[in-house]
């Protein structure tokens, strides 16, 4: 997408400059816990600094990222980190492949060479959590998609992602009703006195519970199984996978009286409520429809999308569930996934809920909604402290947000994210 603009204007734009230089002043130092994940510490600060720097160059930014750079690749050596995306080595290699991709910052050969050690460890991965049926973007199969896709157009990596939808679909659940994944995590007996958490349990006993969120549910799976397709990765059986899983989730609809169109789970219960947000809710399900759709050319997935996107700018801030400004299920999320919505359509209402929201991050800064005071890190209790370097629950996310609301290039960190 090269046809990228700017939000905000006016006072709102020079108050959402004044929030990002806020930010670059807390987090100039870095994480203080010593996180070098891309959720919670320096890869996330990272991504915020090289956006800030392309959308405002600044030699005192790009000394910043540079010196970022050099913790991530030192943590790479000699620390001990999970293989997960978001909370270990596969999301800080990421961080170094997008900003090589971008042309920030080059890759040495013993820094290329570093990576692709990396891949064969993420490759064991892949195997670990697709025999537990994960398919989550955190710390499951499309996590290390993300990952691969980052790392093209080496042959290797596209193996990877071929083996990749090869364990999607081994995975799934098939039957006349469509395909889907299974919530492995959060399975129970239909017995609800059977509790015990580390039982292996028989599918059979198992009530159908797909979690519909794009963080963790089928909605991830169908972006990244579209954006694979992009790849020319074995299109057709792609294709008839995303016709099967889009066929299941179009009929997991709620009765027409709910706020939200869709549940958060395929367990449809009455009267519960989706928060709007990135994470979960009608708005990330339509998303990850509206890719689908223009990955393969399905006009009606597009139009589909769209329509339930447009249904979501109807709910405001009190019947949200919303409670704070961050990314992950907060007001900065919701702020771009309108924006992304806005800048493939060019519909006023997605402009004008993006500006709405824009507004309830702000009034969250000035402090008029007591629970969202989100430049005091001891805002909630201390084990939420280290959340607060975070790109999910924490400034750089924001920041990234306001950065892509006032710029004119398009916000290429979000792939992270599942949504470019």
């Amino acid at each position: 997408m090269n046809n990228w603009q700017p939000i905000l204007n006016g006072e709102k734009l020079k108050k959402a400059k004044n929030i990002i230089h806020e930010i670059s002043n807390i987090l100039n130092n870095g994480n203080k816990y010593n996180d070098y994940s891309l959720i919670n510490g320096d890869a996330g600060i990272s991504l915020f600094y090289s956006y800030l720097f392309i959308n405002s160059p600044n030699k005192h930014y790009k000394k910043i990222i540079y010196t970022f750079v050099e913790k991530l690749i030192t943590a790479l050596n000699e620390r001990k980190m999970y293989a997960s995306f978001m909370n270990g080595i596969c999301g800080v290699s990421w961080v170094l492949q997008h900003l090589a991709n971008i042309d920030f910052y080059y890759l040495n050969k013993n820094e290329n060479d570093f990576i692709s050690t990396i891949d064969k460890l993420i490759n064991n991965a892949i195997k670990i959590e697709a025999s537990k049926k994960n398919i989550d973007l955190f710390n499951g199969l499309v996590g290390f998609a993300v990952y691969f896709l980052e790392r093209l157009p080496s042959k290797k990596q596209k193996r990877e992602l071929k083996n990749i939808v090869l364990y999607l679909e081994l995975i799934a659940k098939k039957d006349e009703k469509g395909i889907r994944w299974l919530n492995y995590n959060t399975m129970r007996y239909n017995n609800p006195q059977i509790t015990e958490p580390n039982i292996l349990i028989p599918e059979i006993l198992m009530e159908e519970n797909c979690n519909l969120g794009l963080a963790h549910g089928v909605p991830g799976a169908i972006f990244i199984l579209s954006k694979i397709y992009t790849k020319g990765i074995i299109k057709e059986k792609i294709k008839y996978i995303l016709e099967r899983v889009i066929f299941w989730l179009l009929n997991q609809k709620l009765e027409e009286n709910n706020i939200n169109t869709y549940p958060h789970k395929s367990l449809k219960m009455a009267g519960v409520k989706t928060n709007l947000g990135w994470c979960y809710s009608d708005l990330s399900i339509a998303i990850a429809l509206y890719y689908a759709g223009k990955n393969l050319n399905n006009n009606k997935w597009c139009k589909d999308a769209v329509e339930l996107a447009k249904k979501t700018t109807l709910i405001d801030f009190e019947k949200s569930l919303v409670t704070e400004p961050f990314f992950c299920h907060g007001a900065a999320g919701i702020i771009h996934l309108y924006n992304r919505f806005f800048q493939h359509t060019k519909l006023k209402e997605f402009y004008d809920a993006a500006n709405y929201w824009i507004d309830i991050l702000f009034s969250m800064h000035d402090k008029k909604f007591e629970m969202a005071d989100f430049f005091t890190e001891e805002k909630n209790n201390e084990k939420l402290n280290n959340t607060f370097y975070g790109i999910l629950f924490g400034l750089p996310g924001i920041g990234l947000v306001l950065s892509s609301a006032i710029s004119e290039n398009e916000p290429e960190w979000d792939r992270c994210f599942l949504l470019s």
